[in-house]
Order: C-alpha cells, then structure tokens, then sequence
C-alpha cells in the first residue's frame, strides 16, 4: 500500500544545505520552487534511480536524496498522481517540506552509463 512506502525527494546537495542554514525548503523540483509548482514532487525508494536519471541525469553537482517521516509531515498532505507523460504515480507533498519531517539524507551517485549508486543515510538533520 502506498501510505506505509517511504517518501523520498531528490535534490543537490548545495540546495539541500542552503535549506537547512536557511530553516526552509522553497523547491519542488530541480530549479522550479514550490510556489511555481505548487506541490513537492517525491517518490518512492524503488522509484528514485528512474527520477535522478530522468530529472538529474545531467547534474554536475553532488545530489541527495531526503527520507522523509510521514509523521513529520503535520497537515501537509501527500497526494499520489500519475506523470502526464508516463502514467506511473508519484507522491507528491501539498505543502512545503517540513525540515522537522526529514529522517536522513543519502547521497545519490548517477554514473556514467546511468546507474544510480544510493548510500547509506547520513546522520539526520534534525540533529
């Protein structure tokens, strides 16, 4: 069932540690805020390598990649919706990124020939 399935949102590194200085999270995705969009785009572990391929494939900067403790959400709702282009469904949060909802932080690797490398949670931000 998609409700128990771990929330993951991919971003660079530099992004990620400017929200955190900054105490918020105004993205959606790679170079679009939450504002224009309207929602943060997510997905789910087994959904992570076809997004960073998709969406970040070209990055030249560290990503990674946020876990994210549905508990942490508070009233932010998830709400999973089918890609126009794909048909496959994403998790998406109707509401800015709790910091407070963030478990860990992995690093995310696209090599070369498209395999995406995950690693092992860092420790998490909330200290």
């Amino acid at each position: 069932m998609p409700d128990s399935l771990p929330l993951w949102h991919l971003t660079e590194r530099r992004v990620w540690t400017e929200a955190l200085r900054e105490g918020a999270y105004p993205w959606s995705t790679r170079g679009v805020s939450f504002e224009d969009e309207g929602f943060v785009h997510c997905c789910y572990p087994a959904q992570v390598a076809t997004v960073a391929r998709a969406v970040y494939g070209d990055a030249p900067e560290p990503l990674v990649v946020v876990e994210i403790a549905r508990g942490g959400l508070g009233s932010v709702p998830v709400r999973l919706e089918a890609d126009p282009a794909s048909g496959v469904r994403y998790p998406h949060l109707y509401g800015p990124l709790p910091l407070r909802a963030v478990a860990a932080v992995r690093p995310v690797h696209v090599l070369a020939d498209g395999e995406v490398r995950i690693g092992e949670p860092e420790q998490s931000p909330r200290g």
